[in-house]
């Protein structure tokens, strides 16, 4: 949540490449 609030403030970039890693990370941990 912290990180996607970085990202509407205009952090954006490294943010938002990290948001997608993380997302995927936590998809992949819940889908085993």
């Amino acid at each position: 949540a912290c990180l996607k609030g970085l990202k509407e403030q205009g952090c954006d970039g490294p943010v938002t490449q990290a948001i997608g890693d993380i997302e995927n990370y936590l998809i992949k941990k819940t889908h085993n």
